[in-house]
């Protein structure tokens, strides 16, 4: 972009066209938008609070037609509030007491007598086959080769 050498008759010297310049260049991206858009937004808000302490905004609440020095109709007074008692605090709450144990159901015998007996002849069968793989048949722990 191109700044003009004059503006309204007035000449603008080459250094300034060239700030310019660099400054439009920054505005053109977007966060140079967004920066410049919050300028913008405080100048605004500038102007506001300085035309607000000289009396120059007009309200929405005020008539097109009221003087502003109209005198306002006084507003009754608000009646005094009474005190608050303070709140007692809350008392603790008890502990609760532990549930007692549910009672133990009576257990299940896992197998019955004759299977408990063929699991452990099935045991003895398994062990004496091992042992006398192991040691050979006149080992001593087999019974029947004792001497």
């Amino acid at each position: 972009m191109k700044l003009p050498k004059d503006v309204g008759g007035v000449a603008i010297p080459e250094d300034l066209r060239r700030l310019g310049k660099s400054v439009v260049r920054r505005i053109d991206s977007p966060v140079g938008k967004d920066a410049a858009v919050a300028a913008f937004t405080l100048a605004a808000a500038a102007v506001i609070a300085i035309s607000d302490q000289a009396g120059a905004v007009i309200r929405p609440d005020e008539g097109e037609g009221d003087a502003p020095d109209a005198p306002t109709p006084p507003t009754p007074p608000e009646p005094p509030v009474p005190p608050v008692p303070p709140v007692p605090p809350v008392p603790p709450v008890p502990p609760v007491p532990p549930m007692p144990p549910r009672p133990a159901k009576p257990a299940k015998p896992a197998m019955t007598p004759e299977q408990a007996q063929a699991v452990s002849d099935a045991l003895g069968n398994v062990a004496e086959a091992a042992l006398t793989r192991l040691f050979g048949k006149g080992h001593p722990f087999r019974g029947a080769d004792r001497r």
